[in-house]
């Protein structure tokens, strides 16, 4: 029985047979992006494939080399690969060596002074149709985080670039988009897509990078030595190292402000870009009257507060014992170790506290050689409380979330492990308690989150499991257990990718994200219409008693598709 070639394998047979002498006028097609936001990872991709060429930045460096003054020369855009393609030197490569296909990674840049953020990628009707530009959009939270890390700290630049790519989108006939976070979860099928709207054929073997990274035409040396010279620290580091498609955690260096403008102003675009994959969540979000929140590190940063507050502490005992050789270190170290074991429980013992605190400052005393008097302590308690108080910080978006739950007639839920009178204090000092219906802790109930706290509220406060979502940081104590007592689920999780796939597990890197999906289907309630942006919503209303909200309100289920 004779061999039955793989596309991969009919591609090498043709380019053997082709050589030097093309016979199929070489196709060109564009990758559009927002640099840092993974399109030379496609550079990769499709580099694996033997009749498909791949380069860089034609348009938007296609000038560079004719200015004196590159430190002040404003970008002007080269159009030659559309206009007069066999003359430009990447194309003559790419037909001379036989290959079918020629791909450009086509990226906006990164400075608004220089024009590159604003640039024409794609300047008329006839430069679309020849190239069948797909676009590829990623979570703006991701990108400017992966901006700050290259140094690249201008929002005002980024929103321009950001906005800039949808505007070329927007004027599409057929507008092809890539979401990024989708191709890390499915990359078969996202670049199989792909593959098979620009006509080429797709193997899985291009999923494996077997070439060397830079194996690429340039148009120039100046692109060459960025990919294969001494390339920029940090420009290339993760996809250079990698051997596929590999998913990784952010950076974590957005400030609480930085994210609330990102999500404020170009959030949306990205939410409607994901398009009718939304479409279950927004029905699941719209149906549910109640919303749950854990309380610390979801809806404000606990962690680094109580961090603060510890040090004061350790800095307070330093002071008062000045001839002992300790350092805060060593407090930090011993401390960590009586929280550990001393919170075992989840404060489900019913202390307040300051009773927890006490104990704990006490033990710390003891272990290294003080004596934990009650006028020592007295002032340790003042001095945490004090400092907590001071560092307390909402996350982003969290109060504006709370407000527009309420204002939307959902009813607002904490439930959370801590003890009841510090819960309680937090909720008041962040300014969130106008805007919560219920608090529920371990303290108050006796049960931590992974021994039945979820079920044990729902029944006491007469809620059913699926008129709940509950959003938490902790995939171990606030996931895990409220999925086991039929609750859906959102994963808080700052420095992950954002998941749509399930809607009864949703993962979100922002809270406004969350909200702005509540907008959608709020929107089409109201008197503004079936149109919010540039996104159609279809609305019926439920019908089900039992999961009415508080006020009574009935869900509305709505299908989003964008309408680009």
């Amino acid at each position: 029985m004779p061999h039955s070639e793989s596309p991969l394998e009919q591609m090498d047979a043709n380019t053997k047979m082709a050589g030097g002498n093309q016979t199929q006028q070489t196709q060109i097609r564009v990758l559009v992006a927002c640099p840092r936001s993974g399109s030379t990872l496609f550079m990769r991709i499709f580099r694996e494939l033997p009749r498909c060429a791949v380069t860089s930045r034609l348009i938007l460096q296609g000038n560079y080399h004719k200015f004196g003054d590159k430190s002040l020369s404003r970008v002007k855009p080269d159009y030659t690969i559309y206009s007069h393609p066999e003359s430009h030197p990447a194309y003559q490569q790419a037909v001379t060596e036989g290959y079918a296909t020629l791909v450009a990674k086509e990226e906006l840049g990164h400075e608004f002074v220089k024009g590159e953020c604003d640039v024409e990628i794609l300047p008329d009707k006839a430069a679309y149709e020849m190239t069948r530009p797909a676009f590829l959009v990623r979570d703006p939270v991701r990108v400017f985080d992966s901006w700050k890390k290259m140094g690249w700290g201008d929002l005002y630049s980024f929103f321009i670039c950001y906005r800039s790519l949808f505007k070329m989108l927007k004027a599409s006939p057929v507008p092809h988009v890539i979401i990024y976070e989708q191709l890390v979860a499915d990359a078969r099928g996202t670049v199989a897509a792909l593959a098979e709207y620009w006509h080429i054929p797709f193997d899985d073997r291009c999923l494996k990078f077997k070439r060397p990274f830079g194996d690429y035409i340039f148009k120039d040396e100046r692109e060459q030595s960025i990919y294969q010279g001494a390339v920029p620290d940090g420009l290339f580091d993760r996809v250079k190292s990698h051997t596929h498609v590999e998913y990784f955690s952010g950076h974590g260096l957005l400030s609480a402000l930085e994210i609330e403008h990102i999500e404020a102003e170009v959030g949306s675009l990205y939410l409607e870009a994901c398009g009718p994959r939304l479409d279950p969540v927004l029905a699941l979000l719209a149906a549910k009257p109640w919303f749950g929140f854990d309380l610390d590190d979801t809806l404000h940063e606990f962690r680094k507060a109580s961090a603060n507050a510890s040090r004061s502490v350790f800095e307070a005992i330093q002071a008062t014992h000045p001839d002992t050789n300790e350092t805060i270190d060593d407090l930090e170290a011993t401390y960590r170790e009586i929280l550990r074991s001393k919170t075992a429980n989840a404060f489900t013992d019913g202390k307040t506290s300051e009773d927890y605190r006490r104990e704990r400052f006490s033990h710390l005393l003891a272990v290294h050689g003080h004596e934990p008097a009650s006028e020592t302590l007295e002032h340790l308690l003042v001095v945490y409380r004090t400092s907590l108080r001071a560092a307390l910080t909402l996350k982003a978006g969290a109060l504006h979330l709370l407000e527009k739950m309420k204002a939307r007639g959902k009813g607002v839920i904490i439930v959370t492990e801590g003890p009841q009178d510090a819960q309680e204090w937090t909720v008041a000092e962040l300014g969130l308690k106008p805007f919560i219906d219920i608090l529920v802790t371990t303290n108050e109930v006796g049960k931590s989150k992974v021994d039945g706290l979820f079920s044990a509220v729902l029944a006491k406060h007469n809620i059913a499991p699926g008129g709940l979502v509950y959003v938490g940081d902790n995939e171990q104590r606030d996931i895990v257990p409220a999925q086991a007592a039929g609750i859906d689920t959102v994963l808080y999780d700052e420095k992950s990718n954002c998941q749509f796939d399930d809607p009864h597990n949703l993962r979100l890197n922002s809270l406004p994200k969350l909200e702005y999906l509540g907008r959608l289907f709020t929107m089409a309630v109201g008197n503004s219409g079936p149109e919010f942006g540039e996104a159609q919503v279809e609305l019926g209303l439920g019908n089900d008693r039992k999961n009415q909200g508080p006020d009574g309100s009935r869900p509305a289920y709505i299908s989003l598709s964008p309408n680009f």
